[in-house]
């Protein structure tokens, strides 16, 4: 279990042990007045196809693929697409600030300095 401000991701080998962990999860929540957001809860299945349910029978929605804390969690544990992703978002910003350092003439030991 990862536990970061209000995200939380559970791993398990088994379904059975998923299960249990959600419904666990939704127990101590529910003991301080919190509930899982379940339209925003998903499972990602990377080694079968089982049915992970909320305690109340609920199913959870299967995906592919999910952004947990800005970075991508998929199936496939693709890390080359996440730090592909990663490189284009930092290329944009880049380019973004390039009108902003030809206006000042800032010097190139002031740009890297920003980052």
């Amino acid at each position: 279990m990862v536990y970061y401000a209000d995200d939380t991701v559970l791993f398990s080998r088994s379904n059975r042990g998923l299960n249990e962990l959600l419904r666990y999860t939704e127990q101590i929540s529910k003991g301080y007045g919190l509930s899982l957001n379940k339209s925003k809860c998903v499972a990602i299945a990377m080694n079968n196809d089982g049915c992970i349910h909320f305690g109340d029978g609920t199913p959870l929605g299967k995906e592919f693929e999910a952004m947990y804390l800005g970075n991508e969690i998929n199936r496939i544990v693709n890390i080359k697409h996440e730090v592909f992703n990663k490189m284009s978002d930092v290329r944009r910003t880049w380019f973004k600030l390039d009108s902003y350092w030809k206006a000042t003439r800032a010097s190139t030991e002031v740009e890297i300095d920003y980052f």
